[in-house]
């Protein structure tokens, strides 16, 4: 099986984005499922996610995050992630939170 880790913007556009941008990345997200990709994700894409839900008290859209995240892999290994943030965001100039996500995706073994 094939698998993608899906930052927290991809997310928050399925749920939250304008009408005609949440339709477009929910086809193309339905797209890559029917053409065998699993989903994935992180403690810091959760994090980013549901800050501003939970800072408004935004229980249905809570809610739904959960739900769409259950059916996702959850990669929640921090062995190596932190230390290769560096090196990630050091060789490629990224931001910390930027470069946490590359070394997620780069260690994605569930």
């Amino acid at each position: 099986m094939k698998r993608a880790y899906l930052d927290t913007s991809v997310w928050i556009a399925r749920a939250e984005g304008g009408l005609a941008y949440r339709n477009l990345v929910r086809k193309e997200l339905h797209v890559l499922k029917d053409d065998g990709w699993q989903f994935c994700l992180s403690d810091l894409v959760i994090l980013e996610v549901l800050l501003k839900p939970y800072r408004e008290n935004r229980q249905n859209l809570i809610s739904g995050y959960n739900r769409v995240f259950s059916e996702a892999v959850h990669f929640s290994t921090f062995d190596t992630v932190f230390h290769e943030t560096l090196t990630f965001a050091q060789r490629d100039n990224l931001k910390v939170l930027d470069a946490i996500h590359v070394a997620f995706a780069v260690n994605l073994n569930p």
